[in-house]
């Protein structure tokens, strides 16, 4: 999967971010709150329920994600799903709190209430972190559009990366290509940096990835899932339209060893 979990400057924003949240939702003191003891008391309340939220759900979302795109679900339908599990244990832990610092609120407030305000705090604040991790990550101006000819593709990296194409990944229009050193974004259809690759041997293994043959250092057939990690610790997924054309070239085992289990 990858550097899936994020990095530690991504985990220090989204911490800070949840501190400040809790900060003001215990001055705020939505659903009530407002009523219930002193700013203080509310205020660490609020910022530990916040902080505890976001290692729950930075985790859980972060898995969600990255093994919904390997198996070609898109964002919007994997984080709304994964929010609405990840809401059940969060709602627990502030009920379970909420009642030991105020034992009266057992009578004003449903089970079902619990989960329902977790959830409306959680799903759009999930959706912003969402948002400025890809924000973060786009280009800072439109890349250019690079030409595609046959064989030119590695030229167009930067020195420091090397030629040796490893991967190609799709990234909405653009394509980054992954080297031995890292990687770097070409404005450039998939397509187009394929051909552009020349004479390199590979193959298209998901509608979103090409992989060079001569990187793939390891087959996984982790449950139904079928990825190749890559010579730089890269996994890469299999769809499974790409099964048969990875297995007749060799790639993968034959049926009878099967890693396509259905």
């Amino acid at each position: 999967m990858g550097s899936w979990i994020g990095t530690a400057a991504e985990w220090r924003r989204e911490m800070t971010a949840a501190m400040m949240c809790g900060l003001f939702f215990g001055a705020l003191g939505p659903f009530g709150a407002f009523l219930m003891g002193p700013a203080v008391l509310r205020m660490g309340y609020w910022t530990a329920m916040f902080v505890a939220g976001q290692a729950l759900f930075g985790v859980g979302v972060r898995l969600a994600l990255c093994v919904g795109r390997e198996r070609g679900q898109p964002d919007w339908f994997v984080l709304p799903l994964a929010v609405a599990v990840l809401s059940a244990p969060l709602s627990l832990l502030c009920a379970v709190v909420s009642i030991r610092l105020w034992p009266s609120v057992v009578r004003y407030v449903q089970p079902a209430e619990w989960y329902g305000q977790v959830l409306l705090i959680s799903l759009p604040l999930n959706v912003a972190v969402l948002w400025s991790r890809r924000w973060r990550l786009a280009p800072a101006a439109p890349l250019p559009v690079e030409p595609s000819g046959p064989g030119d593709l590695a030229s167009r990296l930067p020195a420091r990366l090397g030629r040796r194409v490893l991967c190609l990944q799709m990234e909405d229009h653009y394509v980054r290509v992954h080297t031995d050193a890292g990687s770097h974004l070409l404005n450039l259809p998939l397509k187009d940096a394929i051909a552009a690759l020349g004479g390199v041997e590979g193959l298209q293994t998901h509608r979103s990835w090409w992989v060079a043959r001569d990187a793939v250092v390891e087959v996984s057939d982790a449950g139904r899932a079928i990825r190749l990690r890559l010579s730089n610790g890269l996994w890469v997924p299999v769809a499974r339209s790409a099964v048969t054309r990875l297995r007749a070239a060799g790639w993968l085992a034959p049926a009878d060893q099967s890693i396509e289990r259905a």
